[in-house]
């Protein structure tokens, strides 16, 4: 796990760093977006995705990876009542990740259906980056130079709970 603090990024960096980074734009296939339905699954969706570009930077498809794997499995998450992207992580670095296909999404919690953890039939991952602390532009820097990244919101607020729209404003909140 390598954990990066924000840093003042030196001028030669910062001339380095595009104007804009669309992950979309560097693959030859599309990652499609998926429904939750009403199981508070966001984390596991958030973290696969960030999984499934990382490989399909690299030329591999992965096919859509089991968020119900993590919901039902990833017991230091709270399966359709929240998660944590870093610990999703945590578990697919330690145990692999099915695809969806060998492990359905049921929109629902469940009983983890893994017997043998079969190395044949899941994905693994080498690690992942932290930011502690960041600003825009050790946000770009990381997803320029390094790669998709997955970003929290805590969504306590009614504001965001009941949000129809894509765009939010300061006076929103």
């Amino acid at each position: 796990e390598k954990i990066y603090h924000d840093k003042t990024l030196s001028a030669e960096e910062i001339v380095r760093l595009p104007e804009e980074v669309d992950l979309r734009n560097e693959i030859d296939f599309e990652i499609p977006i998926r429904k939750q339905g009403k199981c508070g699954s966001c984390w596991a969706f958030a973290t696969l995705t960030t999984i499934e570009y990382a490989y399909a930077l690299k030329k591999f498809r992965t096919g859509q990876l089991s968020a119900q794997e993590l919901i039902d499995c990833s017991y230091r998450n709270h399966g359709c009542k929240g998660g944590n992207p870093i610990k999703a992580l945590k578990y697919i670095e330690r145990n692999r990740i099915y695809q969806e296909k060998y492990y359905p999404y049921r929109h629902q919690n469940g009983t983890c259906q893994i017997y043998n953890n079969d190395p044949l039939h899941k994905i693994p991952i080498q690690g992942y980056h932290i930011i502690k602390k960041y600003s825009d532009r050790q946000i770009m820097n990381v997803l320029a130079n390094i790669g998709p990244i997955t970003i929290g919101v805590h969504v306590d607020d009614f504001i965001l709970q009941s949000y129809r729209s894509v765009n939010f404003f300061k006076s929103d909140f």
